[in-house]
């Protein structure tokens, strides 16, 4: 697994909160992957999305951005799987399960997760269900 910092600097990773985009609302064109660079910490990587996640009343900034990565014709079905695992991370697993559901994925988001994924991918993804169980 990998630590916060190894995180930050994985390729895998960095591409999944890239796909996010900017964070909608933010005046100083802040991306998702500028949250990520300024956290120091897994938690306060956690904090940060939900905290920019409400921050407008009526908007919903980081479920908004993953709806649009998630229905980017070129994810892959690993993509897809880091995607989810990356919602429920960051204490969004009910984004996941919704995706999971609109995406009509036969047998779950997790029935080919080995024939998905390479070592890399699946190093990223182990870490990412380690921090979603601490949250």
């Amino acid at each position: 697994m990998l630590t916060f910092d190894q995180f930050k600097e994985n390729g895998i990773a960095r591409a999944i909160v890239n796909s996010l985009g900017p964070v909608a609302g933010a005046d100083d064109q802040t991306t998702w992957l500028d949250v990520l660079d300024r956290a120091v910490s897994f938690d306060d990587f956690r904090r940060n999305v939900i905290a920019r996640n409400g921050a407008l009343r009526g908007m919903r900034h980081f479920v908004d951005a993953v709806d649009a990565a998630s229905g980017a014709a070129m994810l892959s079905q690993a993509q897809f799987n880091l995607l989810c695992a990356f919602c429920c991370m960051v204490d969004f697993g009910h984004v996941a399960d919704r995706l999971v559901e609109k995406r009509k994925v036969q047998g779950g988001v997790w029935a080919g997760i080995y024939a998905s994924m390479d070592r890399p991918y699946a190093k990223v993804l182990a870490t990412m269900i380690r921090e979603a169980a601490v949250a």
